[in-house]
C-alpha cells in the first residue's frame, strides 16, 4: 500500500509470470480515494506500466492539473466536458477532436490504464493548490466524486514510482 486509503493510496502486488516481457511492471492494482476503492484487485498478471507512466506524469507536475474553468463546474459538469471533449460522438472536425485531445487529454484518469480498470474512467484536476477532485465513473452512468490531498496524491506516487523500479530492476 503506498499512500494513505483514506486520502490516496495505490494498492499493488507484483505476480510475474515466467514468461512475462521485461522492462515492464506485471501485477494486479487498485486505487483508494478516501477509503473506496477504484479498479479489479483480482485482475492478475496485468501490466502496470500505464498506470505507473500516467501517474508519474501527473505528479511530475501538478500544476497541469490546474484548469480555472473546471476548478468553478460541478463535478457532473466537469465529467461532461472533459470527457465529452475526448470521447464525444459528435460532429467535430477531425482539427477540432484533435484540439480538443490535447486541451483534455492531461485530466484523463484510469483510461487505458490496464486490465483493472477496464470498468471504469475517470477525470483528475486541481481545485485548489492543496487539493486535488477525482471523478470516477464505474459500470453506470453515476458519477462520484473525491477529494484528495496534492501532498497525499504525490507521496502516494512517488513510493508507488519507487516500487515500480525496485520491481524492474528485479526481473
Amino acid at each position: 500500500m503506498f499512500g494513505n486509503p483514506a486520502d490516496f493510496a495505490i494498492e499493488a502486488e507484483a505476480d510475474v509470470l515466467p514468461d512475462a516481457p521485461r522492462g515492464a511492471v506485471w501485477g494486479h492494482i487498485r486505487i483508494w480515494c478516501r477509503d473506496n476503492s477504484v479498479g479489479d484487485f483480482d485482475e492478475l498478471h496485468s501490466g502496470l506500466s500505464d498506470a505507473h507512466l500516467s501517474l508519474m506524469e501527473m505528479a511530475s507536475d501538478l500544476t497541469q492539473l490546474d484548469n480555472p474553468t473546471l476548478a468553478d463546474l460541478p463535478d457532473q459538469e466537469v465529467w461532461n466536458l472533459v470527457n465529452g471533449s475526448l470521447y464525444g460522438d459528435d460532429r467535430r472536425t477531425p482539427r477540432q477532436t484533435e484540439r480538443d485531445s490535447e486541451t483534455w487529454w492531461r485530466f484523463n484518469f484510469l483510461t487505458h490504464w490496464g486490465e483493472p480498470f477496464d470498468r471504469y474512467s475517470g477525470v483528475i484536476f486541481r481545485r485548489t493548490p492543496d487539493h486535488i477532485r477525482i471523478l470516477i465513473r464505474g459500470a453506470g452512468d453515476a458519477v462520484t466524486g473525491f477529494s484528495v490531498t496534492t501532498f497525499g496524491f504525490r507521496r502516494a506516487v512517488l513510493a508507488f514510482d519507487e516500487w515500480c523500479r525496485g520491481q524492474i530492476a528485479a526481473v
